[in-house]
């Protein structure tokens, strides 16, 4: 049952709110080209090797040195660049927002660069309701510090605090932040099989309002 005190709802950003799926998708792609790796992945695949902290995705594919893994970076920037343009809120995500924004104080925790977060959110009109946003310069999940923190800056306790995310990671640092539910949503980066632990699995953004309602 949700709880009715609940005061703040934190999401993830990629494959919760903004389809980076296809983007990311590319990026590994040119990875795999840049440093000659024969494989050629499906979408499920992409979702076995996709990883909440990306730097153990390049350890799966063998990629360990520092010099390895700041050339993965920029290739990043680089294919994050070239593709903005195609980068979209999932269905329902800009009237999801705001009608939330009214009740509850909302906040994106999120292991990508705060910069493009900061951006797209803008792009799209949504930067204005949420009261905190912290990228991988604030710390990684499956760590719950970034979680915790936001809690602290926001002064909400863990049990008046939902989390919204879409991959193993986020639930493992939703459970140890100790928030009242986590929820997992199929539609993103891991499918429904890595997403068991969640408390509530839903299948699409409207389903969220339905939940708290």
């Amino acid at each position: 049952m949700m709880n009715d005190d609940i005061k703040l709802i934190m999401f993830d950003y990629d494959g919760t709110l903004m389809d980076t799926f296809t983007l990311t998708c590319h990026i590994y792609n040119e990875i795999f080209r840049q440093f000659k790796i024969e494989k050629s992945f499906t979408k499920r695949q992409f979702q076995e090797l996709f990883e909440s902290d990306w730097k153990n995705c390049l350890k799966k594919l063998g990629l360990l040195e520092k010099k390895q893994l700041d050339k993965a970076s920029q290739i990043y920037m680089e294919i994050t660049k070239d593709f903005e343009d195609e980068i979209r809120c999932y269905p329902y995500i800009m009237e999801m927002i705001p009608l939330l924004h009214k009740k509850y104080k909302l906040a994106i925790i999120s292991n990508g660069n705060k910069d493009i977060i900061l951006s797209r959110l803008k792009k799209y009109n949504l930067l204005q309701y949420f009261d905190y946003i912290s990228g991988n310069d604030d710390g990684e999940k499956p760590s719950p510090q970034p979680l915790i923190r936001c809690m602290q800056k926001l002064v909400v306790r863990s049990e008046q605090s939902i989390y919204v995310g879409d991959m193993d990671g986020d639930i493992i640092a939703g459970k140890a932040a100790k928030v009242h539910k986590v929820i997992a949503v199929t539609y993103g980066y891991h499918h429904n099989s890595r997403l068991q632990d969640a408390d509530i699995i839903i299948n699409a953004p409207e389903e969220l309002i339905k939940i708290l309602n």
